[in-house]
């Protein structure tokens, strides 16, 4: 279903991956921050896709939980190569300092980042380190599936 949506462009798949999300959200326990924060894609990657994926999970999110704001202040500062074909070592490298925050935006102490799917981690931990340095105290991470690399 994720491939679908993320590669396919089947958005239905996504609100439904976003409300699957919301409602183990909800059954959670731990205190919720009230900022979600959606990985960004590059402008050109955004172009050859058409839709940011991150985004529309977030948007569904929202829609289930309205006291969670999405707020988009994280840029990607480069392009980076698509992950999934890179080796865990590779992608560290890959998305090393690739994220920035938007000076302009006042960044809340706790907040989530959501991504799609994660599989080492890089990707989720460039990002944070953006959002420490920016002020955040705790970062979550939020994320629809977990994968391995096959070797």
């Amino acid at each position: 279903m994720v491939g679908g949506f993320k590669y396919h462009g089947n958005l239905a798949q996504g609100q439904l991956l976003g409300k699957i999300l919301s409602k183990a959200l909800e059954a959670s326990e731990k205190s919720l921050p009230r900022h979600l924060i959606p990985l960004p894609l590059h402008y050109r990657r955004l172009r050859q896709r058409g839709f940011e994926q991150t985004n529309e999970l977030a948007r569904a999110i929202s829609k289930d939980n309205p006291s969670i704001i999405t707020t988009p202040i994280l840029n990607r500062r480069r392009a980076t190569s698509q992950q999934s074909l890179l080796t865990a070592g590779q992608r560290r490298a890959n998305v090393d300092e690739a994220f920035a925050v938007d000076a302009r935006s006042s960044l809340p102490k706790h907040v989530a980042l959501l991504d799609d799917v994660v599989t080492t981690g890089a990707t989720a931990i460039s990002a944070a380190k953006a959002l420490i340095s920016a002020g955040a105290e705790r970062v979550d991470l939020w994320a629809v599936a977990r994968a391995s690399i096959n070797s």
